[in-house]
């Protein structure tokens, strides 16, 4: 369901930004103030090497990162946030631009009804090129006024060209960078069932979206895998920290019948 990061007195850290795109791996974009007032947008960054090497040379405080889910809208860099704020929302990959830009976590499932509702209203013109609920969203933004945001479903971060940058929902403090969730935490693993054969087999679960099974061969390869294994706890019920690393939480969910309910 994507994630924000407004990083205000630092960056993130190489492992926040791998749990990060690992979890919403369908593209990342980072945008930023400039210093004659405009907001520079660089999106479309479609695999974790591309944004980790962009970003290790991004040395602008602040700065906004979203990593995002598909759940609406094509895959592709032009789908990637952050959106304009205008009643077009023209579709871009990177620059700077003196309009207000938006990135949003979360489904706004009538995306469609909305838009239409604008259009034979005669408040926008046509919207050309692929539309997703934060396109459509950003155009309300700009039609209305930025608080039609509380009414829609998710979280927002607005970025303004005079430098405001406003977030609208709940976010997560980390020493300085709000994450709109805990997808920077870890990485969302779920078991599966035991198959035909009787093998237990392992599911990598991104955020319930594009399940990859696992063998157990290569379960044991991972590396959070390794760190579980040099757990000081052999019992997983003895352990005091209520299970919330993502392995002691799977392990857990066979141990109360494979149920799991990781992020």
């Amino acid at each position: 369901m994507c994630i924000i990061a407004t990083c205000e007195d630092r960056k993130m850290t190489s492992q926040e930004v791998i749990n990060c795109f690992k979890n919403n791996s369908d593209g990342a974009g980072v945008a930023y103030y400039t210093e004659d007032g405009k907001i520079h947008v660089e999106k479309g960054f479609m695999t974790l090497e591309e944004f980790q090497d962009y970003y290790e040379t991004l040395d602008v405080l602040p700065h906004v990162a979203h990593f995002r889910i598909a759940t609406s809208g094509d895959v592709s860099p032009e789908m990637t946030h952050p959106y304009k704020i205008e009643a077009e929302s023209n579709l871009m990959v990177n620059g700077n631009v003196d309009c207000p830009v938006l990135f949003h976590n979360g489904v706004i499932g009538n995306y469609n009804d909305l838009y239409l509702n604008m259009l034979t209203c005669g408040m926008i013109d046509v919207l050309r090129g692929p539309i997703n609920d934060t396109r459509v969203a950003a155009v309300m933004a700009a039609v209305f006024d930025e608080e039609v945001l509380q009414s829609l479903s998710g979280k927002f971060v607005v970025m303004e060209p005079n430098g405001i940058t406003t977030m609208w929902g709940e976010f997560e403090n980390e020493n300085g960078v709000h994450f709109s969730n805990n997808g920077y935490k870890r990485i969302a693993y779920t078991p599966c069932v035991y198959n035909a054969d009787n093998h237990r087999n392992y599911n990598y679960n991104r955020n319930n979206k594009n399940k990859k099974t696992q063998t157990k061969e290569n379960w044991y390869s991972d590396e959070w895998f390794q760190a579980y294994q040099n757990c000081p706890y052999e019992n997983p019920k003895e352990r005091s920290c209520d299970f919330e690393c993502v392995e002691c939480a799977i392990e857990r969910a066979h141990i109360e019948g494979g149920k799991c309910n990781v992020d």
